[in-house]
């Protein structure tokens, strides 16, 4: 297999060495971690190089975004907006990988509910990431919730209404909880 980006071979044969599945396949595992280290060494391209064709992420709200177009776009604003890269409560089962990451963006820290955990799950087939989908726990919601409308005028959050953003957050969840 040829890479015409080097630092995307590079993180694919730390992958492949780190942990595989003994087939040349990297691991779920490995292929997040290079995710990850992709982003935080601001490599779009080679975090963009570890998604499958017909890989998509579904955010928080349930926003689905897919195509590598719109993969890049979506992975570009990630690592631009992020401050931690760090995975916390890791767990591995075969080809998913779940976590948690804490948000502390402008708004939750002016609402004073920041850190916000967000939980995500990876499904890595074929030592390539099938999708990502991202949500709020129930009690992360609550917290979010509470928080907008004890504020005298409710906050905007990227525009909406923070009512609007607790309800999306929530159908998301939900329909994630009944799958």
């Amino acid at each position: 297999m040829k890479f015409s980006d080097p630092c995307l071979a590079g993180l694919l044969v730390v992958a492949m060495t780190v942990g595989g599945t003994g087939d040349g396949v990297p691991d779920s595992l490995s292929v997040v971690q290079a995710l990850i280290d992709a982003e935080r060494a601001g490599n779009l391209d080679a975090a963009v190089g570890l998604f499958a064709d017909d890989a998509f992420i579904v955010n928080v709200t349930g926003r689905k975004t897919a195509g590598k177009e719109q993969l890049r776009w979506f992975i570009n604003t990630e690592i631009w907006m992020r401050e931690d890269f760090r995975l916390h409560n890791l767990q591995v089962a075969g080809d998913r990988v779940s976590w948690v990451e804490p948000a502390t963006a402008a708004f939750y820290k002016n609402i004073g509910v920041a850190p916000v955990q967000f939980a995500f799950e990876a499904t890595v087939l074929n030592g390539k990431i099938a999708s990502i989908i991202a949500h709020l726990p129930a009690s992360e919601i609550a917290r979010v919730g509470a928080a907008c409308t004890a504020q005298a005028k409710e906050p905007l959050l990227y525009g909406r209404p923070c009512s609007e953003f607790v309800q999306l957050v929530q159908a998301h969840t939900r329909r994630l909880v009944r799958r």
